[in-house]
């Protein structure tokens, strides 16, 4: 099996204009353009897309390619396995594929159901190779469309593969591309796009996936497991945040950093220290999503279920319509960040320094002997602190809600290390503590959140008085949902002193 490394970029007409001015670009070697139409193939159920597996036939100057495609693990989707072959023509041969356990998955699907064409790729591929120092790069510019039937999406991508010398080479040369080509990553293949025709919703989203560790792994192997999971959870959810109909699009995408955060940060003394800037980075794109968060929390969570509670109460109906108008701002600001430059060159170089594993001596350690200390840390944090909880301010009360949710990502990543034991109490109550915290949270940011929206000139401004109201009416809510958020923190903190650690 050959393994395919590449990164794939979406580009617009303006890029490309740059792009074939760039240096980098006018020094390929054997600069070609080519009309590539390539078939894609399944079973009539989709046997083969259940499994990640693309099956293609591709025609290119009168040569016909068969080739096999498998996933990446997730984070790694840059990093494909890949079986290819010349054929005589348009025509399928099972045995020229030299993994067996590959080969006799196809076989299977073939024998049940056979192969049918799924949909086809169209397009004028313009390539050459880059000779550097210490590799070789294939660029390649595809411009064209996907389709199946009457359902068509335009393709335009850059590729660079590398062909020769380690990643680095390959993400060394991207990250100098970026420096000057507006470019975004595309994590998703031309097969996921081809079978996302028809049947594909950017409002789709999903929890963050728990991540498998083993009591044996370095500290090192379990770093890269997590942070690769955390990436492509990171990554999953750029386009329903795009979106911008689904808040947990946005939700999501700061949860995947948060938890990337954690993990910097309670493994801090086993990485370089290039990690730290890695954390500033997230904590600045997070910072960015902030605004859009806080008012889908506010219209979803605070002032939709008051309006419902009061519906003849019109002063609510201008607030919320004041509020829209601020989550849109704050959904722009979202975009302009997940389009940024900083962004790319952020989620670029996390998986370059992931790729090249170097995190030095203090990273061998197992992480089955880490993470115990790792938890007890956390778990002392939260309740020592919890045992004040009524002389607690509403700043203690935030450190105290961070410290929940770095116990709970700790306890989440660590799960698969103590499989003999029931974390299941202790899961339960992690996430009864961070709705309590979350929604005390919420009343405290209020005052400022409504603070941001602009104020009436001179108090003139029709319905200001009314908005004012408003204000006032969410004021008292909040207020009465602090109080209950406050006492609902007291059992789980109980059971959380009572329950005994389980890591232990």
């Amino acid at each position: 099996m050959a393994q395919e490394i590449e990164l794939k970029f979406t580009i617009d007409s303006v890029a490309i204009a740059a792009l074939k001015e760039h240096p980098l670009w006018q020094r390929l070697e054997n600069r070609r353009t080519e009309r590539t139409v390539s078939t894609y193939f399944d079973t009539p159920t989709f046997a083969l897309r259940r499994q990640h597996i693309a099956l293609r036939l591709r025609e290119r100057a009168g040569t016909w390619l068969q080739t096999v495609k498998a996933p990446g693990p997730p984070g790694r989707e840059h990093v494909r396995g890949e079986w290819e072959c010349e054929r005589p023509g348009p025509s399928f041969d099972l045995d020229l594929v030299t993994d067996e356990r590959m080969r006799n998955l196809l076989r299977e699907a073939e024998g049940a159901e056979g192969f049918v064409p799924a949909f086809t790729t169209d397009f004028e591929r313009t390539r050459g190779n880059l000779v550097l120092k210490k590799g070789v790069v294939e660029f390649a510019l595809d411009q064209g469309e996907v389709y199946r039937d009457e359902l068509r999406e335009p393709l335009c991508e850059l590729e660079l593969e590398l062909v020769a010398g380690r990643s680095r080479v390959l993400f060394k040369l991207a990250r100098r591309l970026l420096d000057t080509v507006s470019l975004r990553l595309e994590m998703r293949s031309k097969a996921e796009r081809g079978y996302a025709l028809g049947d594909d919703d950017p409002r789709r989203w999903s929890k963050a996936p728990p991540t498998a560790l083993r009591a044996d792994m370095t500290t090192a192997d379990a770093f890269l497991a997590i942070a690769r999971s955390c990436l492509a959870h990171l990554l999953a959810h750029e386009r329903c945040a795009l979106d911008g109909r689904e808040p947990e699009g946005v939700h999501q995408m700061r949860v995947a950093c948060r938890r990337l955060r954690s993990a910097l940060s309670f493994l801090k003394k086993r990485l370089p220290k290039r990690a730290r800037r890695f954390a500033r980075e997230l904590r600045w794109f997070a910072s960015e999503l902030g605004p859009a968060r806080q008012w889908d929390v506010f219209l979803d969570e605070t002032l939709a279920p008051l309006q419902q509670a009061r519906p003849d109460d019109a002063s609510l109906g201008m607030l919320a319509a004041r509020a829209e108008e601020a989550r849109d701002s704050g959904y722009a600001r979202m975009r302009e960040a997940v389009l940024s430059p900083r962004y790319a060159r952020l989620v670029l170089d996390l998986l370059g320094w992931l790729e090249k594993k170097e995190f030095g001596k203090r990273a061998r350690r197992t992480i089955g002997r880490v993470g115990q200390p790792v938890l007890d840390k956390r778990y002392e944090k939260v309740r020592a602190t919890g045992t004040r909880r009524h002389e607690l301010g509403d700043e203690e009360l935030h450190d105290l809600r961070i410290e929940v949710k770095k116990l709970r990502y700790a306890a989440a990543f660590f799960q698969d290390l103590y499989p003999k034991r029931d974390g299941a109490e202790f899961a339960k109550v992690f996430k009864r503590l961070q709705d309590a915290l979350g929604r005390i949270q919420d009343v405290a940011d209020t005052p400022a959140l409504l603070g941001t929206l602009p104020s009436p000139r001179n108090g003139a401004e029709p319905g200001s008085e009314r908005i004012a109201q408003a204000k006032v009416v969410v004021g008292d809510h909040q207020a009465t949902a602090r109080v209950q958020a406050l006492a609902d923190l007291g059992e789980p903190l109980k059971k959380l002193a009572d329950l005994k650690p389980y890591w232990r």
